[in-house]
């Protein structure tokens, strides 16, 4: 959790972003994402994370329905 905030503060500092939003696989884990959201907020950022989609594999599938849908035409 320290390496990602301390990853997050070098980004700020050559981008000057501060919201972080935290998916993919490794913040399906629990406690990685419990203990990074309360150090993220410490050093200043918003930090986001989904709530209604998986943050893995099937959120990703759900995004390349949304594509597909969008550049197919209606049958």
């Amino acid at each position: 959790a320290r390496g990602v905030v301390d990853m997050c503060r070098r980004i700020r500092d050559n981008a000057g972003l501060s919201t972080v939003v935290l998916s993919g696989g490794v913040f399906a884990n629990a406690v990685l994402l419990e203990r990074t959201v309360p150090l993220l907020a410490e050093a200043g950022f918003e930090a986001l994370r989904s709530v209604r989609v998986p943050s893995g594999d099937g959120g990703i599938a759900l995004g390349q329905a949304a594509i597909a849908s969008r550049r197919l035409p209606c049958a």
